[in-house]
């Protein structure tokens, strides 16, 4: 008995950085740079159907980002891209985007992409999310405003597949 607890001690001992090393990079994986998988077609064509992208948790949320939000109603996470921020009024006239009544050009758009007329008034703390492809994607233009609490995690980086490794840093 005593033998097995000098070599568990000892193999502690020899490997406490590796351990604490591990640790310290599965909660990093965990609560800072999440991974996820994106799940359908609605962000294409910038994101596909089960590549998976690198996000983080601390991130201020900035017009066109793209996040990943829980829907509350359905327990289901989803990739969207931000549109509006809090307090704004979003408007889609003639297929353009207006916010506060300023048009916002979003170059990131595939020319076919259709976005029907409307409007929308944000309250505090509420986000207009909307996939890249308008014509195929359920998002706010459906369902209203996105609580901030709603959106846990800023995509970051596709990491897969690895051929199509990239930063987000400059879809907007």
């Amino acid at each position: 008995m005593n033998n097995y607890f000098n070599q568990t001690k000892e193999f502690i001992h020899h490997n406490l950085l590796f351990i604490i090393v591990l640790f310290l990079m599965i909660i990093f994986r965990l609560f800072v740079f999440p991974i996820y998988q994106v799940d359908g077609d609605s962000m294409e064509p910038i994101l596909h159907h089960q590549e998976k992208i690198l996000s983080t948790n601390f991130s201020e949320l900035d017009r066109f980002d793209i996040v990943i939000a829980k829907d509350k109603r359905i327990n289901k996470l989803y990739v969207k891209r931000i549109i509006g921020l809090p307090n704004e009024v979003v408007e889609y006239r003639n297929n353009k985007l207006f916010i506060d009544d300023k048009f916002v050009a979003e170059d990131f758009l595939s020319s076919d992409s259709i976005t029907e007329d409307m409007t929308y008034q944000l309250a505090d703390n509420q986000y207009f999310i909307v996939g890249d492809n308008r014509n195929n994607s359920r998002d706010s233009r459906d369902y209203g405003g996105v609580d901030k609490a709603q959106i846990i995690s800023e995509a970051k980086l596709r990491i897969w597949p690895i051929n199509e490794f990239d930063s987000f840093a400059n879809e907007h």
